[in-house]
């Protein structure tokens, strides 16, 4: 049975444009059709999950993707993550990861 951890960060760690992106893939608007983590994301009221990919390599150098957004997705999968929950009522981690205010 496989199973998997989830990195629970809050929404503020996503920068404006991840946070249009992810809408723009969870709405499959037809230009994010083809985006890497189509089918990866999904959308909720308090914000999103987005599940990685087992291999490292898939998980790198998203172009869409902030820098800030990349450094944690290789976080958690370094950490053994295979999920990250970006949730407007989770914790921030300021001394980890970059905040935004938008």
């Amino acid at each position: 049975m496989e199973t998997y951890t989830v990195l629970a960060l809050n929404t503020s760690h996503l920068t404006r444009d991840d946070a249009s992106l992810f809408h723009s893939i969870t709405h499959r608007y037809p230009h994010a059709l083809e985006h890497p983590f189509y089918g990866m994301i999904m959308t909720r009221d308090e914000g999103y999950f987005i599940k990685l990919y087992s291999e490292r390599y898939l998980n790198e150098d998203i172009p869409e993707f902030s820098s800030a957004l990349q450094k944690i997705i290789l976080y958690a999968h370094d950490k053994g993550h295979r999920m990250i929950e970006f949730d407007q009522d989770a914790e921030e981690y300021p001394d980890l990861f970059k905040t935004f205010d938008w």
